[in-house]
């Protein structure tokens, strides 16, 4: 269907106002207040004017909204603003809409009632201006013109006596008249084309196209009376009078489609004649519209005149052509009567459009959404106020009400199920129920888990468990202990051949040891002090150990862990009456079944109590929660200001809006009662339970079990403590044991490199006082022969025999324990555990304090050598078969290289001219060396000095020899004058600083470390 142009009404123009001196004045005489304090308020209110008034006036589909929405918003203050200042006088200048003749007013009334002229204005303009061959365009104009028509009536209801013709009564009805007709032609044109698509429904379609065309024929002889007045344009009358007649030409149209599809193909003829004759009629008044219609018209579209005439054209031609069908079609086949037109009876009306109130236009989100805030909401009038506090006075009240409620039911459930201890005292009557008896008792818990994964951790270190590390420690310290005895007897073999060469030969010049030794025996002094120190912590170590080792594999395995609390809990033993608890119930199987199944039925009625007092009480309190918010952020200031004009609205207005917590009050009155009902019942169900014997039975196994659960975890503490303890002083011990380990090394090394010099040195001296005295002949030799002979079979003049050296390793049982436990790095305050070790007195390892002359340091391994002042060892001879520490080192000690064997000097060779046949004397011959060493022996004995086999002559070369006689003594002195000058050793080498032993027993430090206390560094 064709559309047809709409008509929409004309601004009212306006002027600026000033709205700040009359406002200003109002807040300072009325509210008491100061006006600065609300001049961005006034100049907002200033600046809504302006925009809505310049905005409606501009232009184009998407201008008229925004203007639409700026009038929507100023109007929506100025209804606040009336209310707060309804004395409000401001001059408002305005001009007739139609007449254009300027009129002011000072009521505020006449300001709404001019923004309300042009709001439907822009209504009427947005329906007139949409496109309607969309379907959303179409809905839109159906909207805009019934808006309108809403606003008009709103006018011509509230505003009477208006002071200009376009606000007069008579001209906004007609103009929402006019808008409602319009929008049932919109309706018209939407139901007539679905209609046509369908095929059906003809009927409808003429009952709205006569409901349209009574309409515009009822606006007919108003619009004209107007248009000679000069309110109106002229052509307003010209498009009224043409649609009226093509919308009756249509009812009738579609009537006779309808009369056809129904068989009286009559009625139709005649309804086609009447629609024929009234569609000539609007195409001849539209053909007199075009030509009369010239230049644009500001409230009716430029295309007026032309749609007119091509609607009503088209619509001529198809109402004759179905005319002439119809005709052709009774004189062929129908024969009907075509009854005369004023027979024909008049088609029904269906009105389609009602105007939009104004209440519904603020409704809309939109338009609420565009008018903002308040300017002057902090301004209360004095009654409003009055009002607003009765109002909170009774909402306090509800809240106090409610409260207490609420806090004396919640402290009488709480008072009941703590003198019930629930829910605690449910737990040993739920595991008896269900069988597992005290299986919650049987958890060894998170902390004692923790207990046992430290323990697990610590005995799957790299490291090995703390038994092998204890293992480890003994070793280590044995190996330590045997480096120190090797040292010391090396150093007493040194010491005990020197002095017996003196004896032997007068002319034997090497210097005594002790002066060489002397830092060498301090550091083995330092040493053996400080491994007796570390031996008596050890021994503390060990009794910790020992001490906890018996519960130590409860914590080690997590399946003995649980076993171990199973079997701690276990309902074993006898009940407090001596009774074994296995013969405590002597009835029969079935009874103690019954009897279980009634615990477990009355612990889940407990239980479901419980739960839906929870419940009750959380949803209490969110209730009342709730009630305090919604009391909190309630206001009906804004109430009382929109009803400030009626009289005596407080009291229903206020009893209206405490209905609001009605529903709040409901629920706790609900939740109060179902409180009541749950306490009772749970105290009857408690009651019950306890008084049954399988329930005694449950209390007494469950206070036993208790019991011992706390006394196994007593003892992991204490197990689990004394571990990480024995634990970290091994650590540490091991750590000093390595330390010392590699001193020991070095001072073995040096002592090893000293006797090679000394043998040496030795070896070259003795052949020199040989020489000397074979040279000289005397007879001393022989007496010193027999000195030497008796003093080796025990003379009481001689040195006594060094100690034999033991054929067997010495065994831990050999070395005699210490008496108490002591520290070497030092010990650790005494603990108040069971575990304490002996006092700190005696764990304090204290070296001597070297001074600066007395403790050489110890060469590092890469860079000791032998004594500077002593000559170099001779170069190495044949390797002998064994060694001083053969097969006591593992491999990768410090020893397994440093205490390899040092090869002895070889013997001199004499030259072959002193070659002479044996001598008839016996030969001297020295004190017979130590058996040789037994394989079972971890000492071998030193090897023999490498002269011993020499045989030197008694008595010098017989005359007859035909050897030649040895130099004379010039010659032999000059010979061996390297050897003449002063033995390096007649005065003690340059002390070397001696080197503070790293470790614990040189820091003095507790070891092992009180309890909470870290372990310092060694280092």
């Amino acid at each position: 269907m064709a559309q047809s142009p709409q008509i929409w009404a004309p601004l009212k123009q306006w002027e600026d106002v000033d709205f700040g001196p009359p406002i200003r004045a109002v807040i300072a005489n009325v509210y008491g207040e100061d006006p600065a304090n609300y001049a961005e308020a006034i100049a907002q209110l200033g600046r809504y004017r302006q925009d809505a008034t310049r905005g409606a006036g501009a232009d184009g589909t998407g201008a008229l909204k925004d203007g639409r929405d700026l009038l929507l918003s100023y109007y929506g203050q100025l209804e606040m603003l009336e209310l707060r200042f309804p004395e409000l006088r401001v001059q408002f200048p305005w001009k007739d809409a139609f007449t254009q003749k300027p009129i002011s007013q000072h009521s505020l009334a006449y300001e709404k009632a001019s923004i309300i002229f042009n709001i439907a204005a822009i209504f009427s303009a947005l329906g007139g201006s949409s496109n309607r061959s969309d379907p959303e365009g179409l809905k839109r104009a159906f909207y805009n013109f019934r808006a309108a028509a809403g606003l008009w009536d709103y006018v011509a209801t509230n505003f009477l006596h208006a002071p200009s013709t376009d606000l007069s009564r008579e001209i906004v009805k007609f103009l929402a008249a006019l808008m409602l007709a319009q929008a049932q032609e919109v309706f018209l044109e939407k139901t007539a084309e679905d209609k046509l698509r369908a095929g059906k429904g003809m009927g409808m379609v003429a009952k709205l196209a006569s409901q349209a065309a009574f309409q515009y024929g009822a606006l007919l002889d108003e619009v004209r009376e107007n248009v000679a007045k000069g309110v109106f344009d002229r052509h307003w009358a010209s498009v009224v009078h043409i649609k009226t007649r093509y919308l009756t030409s249509l009812a009738q149209y579609y009537r006779a489609l309808a009369d056809s599809s129904a068989s009286k193909h009559g009625e139709s003829i005649a309804r086609l004649s009447v629609a024929e004759a009234q569609a000539k009629e609007a195409h001849k008044l539209a053909s007199t519209f075009t030509s009369l219609f010239g230049g644009p018209c500001s409230t009716l579209p430029s295309d007026t005149a032309t749609s007119l005439y091509d609607l009503t054209k088209a619509h001529l031609a198809l109402v004759s052509e179905r005319r002439a069908q119809e005709h052709k079609d009774n004189d062929l086949v129908y024969h009907d009567i075509v009854p005369s037109e004023s027979t024909l009876p008049p088609v029904d009306k269906l009105a389609a459009a009602s105007a939009v109130s104004i209440s519904d236009i603020y409704a809309s989100p939109d338009v609420q959404k565009n008018i903002g805030l308040d300017l002057f909401a902090r301004l209360v009038p004095l009654s409003v106020h009055e009002s607003a506090s009765i109002y909170s006075e009774e909402k306090a009240k509800i809240v106090r009400a409610e409260t207490e409620r609420v806090d004396l039911a919640d402290a009488e459930a709480q008072a009941s199920t703590e003198y019930l201890g629930l829910p605690a005292a449910l737990a040993k009557f739920r595991q008896g129920a269900a069988g597992g008896g005290l299986d919650a008792l049987a958890d060894p818990g998170s902390e004692v888990r923790s207990w046992a994964d430290e323990v697990q951790l610590g005995e799957s270190e790299a490291d090995g468990n703390l038994a092998e590390a204890l293992r480890r420690l003994d070793a280590l310290r044995r190996t330590v202990d045997d480096g120190l005895g090797w040292v010391s007897r090396e150093l007493e073999i040194e010491s005990r051949d020197c002095e017996q060469m003196r004896l032997k030969h007068a002319d034997f010049s090497q210097t005594p040891s002790a002066g060489h030794t002397k830092a060498f025996r301090a550091d083995l002094k330092a040493h053996q002090d400080a491994l007796d120190q570390a031996s008596a912590s050890d021994a503390s170590i060990r009794a910790v150990y020992d001490a906890v080792r018996p519960e130590l594999h409860l914590l080690a395995d997590r399946d003995t862990l649980e076993r171990a609390f199973a079997e701690a809990v276990a309902t074993e033993g006898a009940d407090a009456n001596g009774q074994s608890l296995l013969e405590l119930d002597v009835a029969s199987e079935e009874r103690v079944i019954a009897e279980r199944e009634a615990v477990k039925a009355k612990v889940a009625g407990i239980e479901g109590c419980l739960e839906r007092l929870f419940r009750t009480r959380k949803e209490r309190a969110d209730t009342l929660r709730d009630l305090k918010e919604k009391v909190q952020s309630d206001d009906v200031s804004h109430l009382l200001i929109l009803n400030r004009k009626t009289q005596n609205v407080e009291p229903s207005l206020f009893a209206g809006e405490l209905e609001k917590f009605r529903a709040h009050q409901n629920r706790v009155s609900a939740s109060l009662q179902a409180q009541q009902a749950e306490l009772a019942k749970l105290a009857e169900l408690w009651n019950e339970l306890n008084e049954g014997e399988e329930a005694r039975q449950l209390q007494r196994r469950w206070e036993g079990a208790e019991r011992r659960r706390k006394a196994l975890v007593q003892k992991l503490r204490r197990t689990r403590d004394g571990y990480m303890d024995a634990r970290e002083g091994a650590s540490k011990a091991l750590r000093f044991y390595r330390e010392l380990e590699s001193l020991v090394a070095l001072l073995h090394r040096d002592v090893q490199h000293f006797m090679k010099a000394r043998t040496g040195e030795r070896t070259r001296l003795v052949s020199e006082a040989e020489a000397a005295e074979q040279r000289r002949g005397s007879p001393s030799v022989r007496g010193l022969e027999r000195s030497m002979e008796s003093m080796r079979v025990g003379g009481g003049g001689a040195s006594p025999a060094p100690p034999p050296r033991p054929s067997q390793p010495l065994s831990p049982s050999a070395y005699p324990k210490p008496p108490t436990p002591s520290s070497a790095y030092p010990p650790p305050p005494p603990r108040p555990s069971a575990f304490s070790p002996p006092p700190h007195s005696q764990h304090i390892y204290s070296p001597p304090t070297p001074s600066p002359a007395s403790y050489p340091p110890p060469p590092t391994p890469s860079t000791a050598q032998a004594p500077p002042s002593l000559p170099p060892p001779p170069p190495p001879g044949p390797q002998p078969s064994y060694s001083p520490y053969e097969g006591k080192f593992s491999a990768g000690s410090p020893f397994s290289t440093l205490f390899a064997p040092a090869p002895p000097p070889p013997p001199p060779q004499r030259p072959s001219q002193y070659t002479s046949p044996p001598p008839t004397q016996t030969p001297y011959q020295p004190t017979a060396p130590p058996p040789p060493p037994s394989s079972s022996s971890p000492y071998a004995p030193r090897p023999a000095a490498p002269y011993a086999h020499y045989q030197p002559q008694q008595q010098p070369f017989p005359p007859s020899s035909p050897y030649p006689a040895p130099p004379p003594p010039q010659q032999q002195q000059q010979q061996y004058s390297h050897y003449a000058t002063p033995s390096p050793y007649a005065q003690p080498p340059p002390p070397k600083q001696h080197q503070a032993y790293p470790g614990a027993y040189a820091q003095q430090q507790p070891y092992p470390p009180p309890p909470g206390q870290g372990y310092p560094s060694y280092r």
